[in-house]
């Protein structure tokens, strides 16, 4: 569950979403991050190009992993790594240059900073959950420099629609909504509180009638207080709501979200 503050953050606009495990021609480039380039310090393997990617949760993390990114830092929703976590594990990266991950709003300035001391380049890709940095990931080159791939995977982050899951622990008003205490709130990183109902598959379902249309493929990452049996019983109230569409459900473990979905 988020505490009132937090979702209200979301309502103004100021947190986000998710996207599906690597399948694609994306995930081979970016196993493909580990080329070597030499021996580098300690006699570790030297990269030309390592992706940082913060993950709040061990399934999610798991994915991160499974793309190949050079190290997975734990945080999320209100557990946010430092600048100094973050720096520390892009210094223990043996690179030439990192691209960083955030995958919460709330991490993003810590990024920033960690771009501005490090003592490579770095580049922060203003993912703004999971799901997006997958995304991003699929877009990644690693043939090419941190900076020319940023564009691409800025812009790969964004092309999916994500939404989060939770419930609220009080009554309260939400961008100008009334929401009461127990009922399944939606939110959407751009536009807030999007659905609210007592009714759990009710509430997606609204929130995914308020998303653009033309999505083929729906990713439940489900986490805290969700299981297999229950995401699935989601999934399949979902494709009774639209026919044909292709869900998919994956173990994420992010904490204070039920469940984060990627459209697309």
């Amino acid at each position: 569950m988020v505490e009132l503050g937090q979702f209200e953050e979301v309502a103004d606009g100021a947190e986000a979403a998710l996207h599906g495990p690597p399948d694609g021609p994306g995930a081979g480039a970016a196993g493909a991050m580990g080329t070597r380039t030499g021996e580098g310090r300690n006699g570790r393997v030297h990269l030309r190009l390592a992706v940082v990617a913060v993950a709040p949760g061990p399934g999610l993390a798991a994915i991160f992993e499974s793309f190949g990114v050079a190290r997975v830092v734990e945080g999320g929703q209100a557990d946010n790594p430092s600048t100094g976590e973050l720096l520390s594990a892009v210094d223990g990266i043996d690179a030439d240059e990192i691209l960083l991950l955030p995958n919460n709003p709330n991490v993003m300035l810590a990024a920033q900073q960690v771009a501005e001391l490090a003592q490579r380049p770095v580049q922060v890709v203003p993912t703004r959950n999971a799901a997006e940095g997958f995304a991003a990931l699929l877009a990644l080159d690693p043939t090419r420099p941190a900076a020319a791939n940023l564009p691409a995977m800025s812009s790969a982050g964004r092309s999916i629609q994500t939404l989060q899951v939770t419930e609220a622990v009080r009554d309260a008003t939400v961008g100008g909504q009334k929401v009461k205490k127990g009922q399944t709130i939606v939110l959407d990183p751009d536009d807030g509180l999007i659905a609210a109902d007592g009714d759990r598959d009710k509430a997606i379902v609204r929130a995914l009638e308020r998303l653009a249309p033309g999505f083929e493929l729906l990713t439940l990452y489900y986490g805290d207080g969700a299981d297999l049996a229950e995401a699935e019983a989601v999934a399949h109230r979902v494709t009774t709501w639209r026919p044909g569409l292709e869900v998919e459900v994956v173990h994420g473990g992010q904490p204070h979200y039920r469940y984060l979905i990627a459209a697309e």
